[in-house]
C-alpha cells in the first residue's frame, strides 16, 4: 500500500512542483538566455517536491500503538 500511496502522492504533485519551479524563476529574474542558477529553479525546487510528497506517501500515517 505505501507504494501505491507514493507513486500517487508524486504524480499529484507533478503540476504544482512545475508551477513553483516557474514562480521560483520569476521572482530570480527568469532571463531568457540560460545560466547556471537556473538549475536551482528549473531542476531541484520541483524534484524537491515531488520526492517529498513520494517519501510522505511512502511513510503514510502510522497508527500509533497504545
Amino acid at each position: 500500500m505505501g507504494l501505491g500511496r507514493a507513486l500517487v502522492f508524486a504524480s499529484v504533485m507533478v503540476l504544482p512542483a512545475f508551477v513553483a519551479g516557474l514562480a521560483a524563476w520569476i521572482l530570480f529574474g527568469g532571463s531568457e538566455s540560460w545560466q547556471d542558477w537556473q538549475y536551482l529553479t528549473c531542476y531541484a525546487v520541483p524534484g524537491a517536491l515531488i520526492t517529498s510528497a513520494f517519501i510522505m506517501g511512502y511513510r503514510g500515517s502510522r497508527e500509533v500503538e497504545q
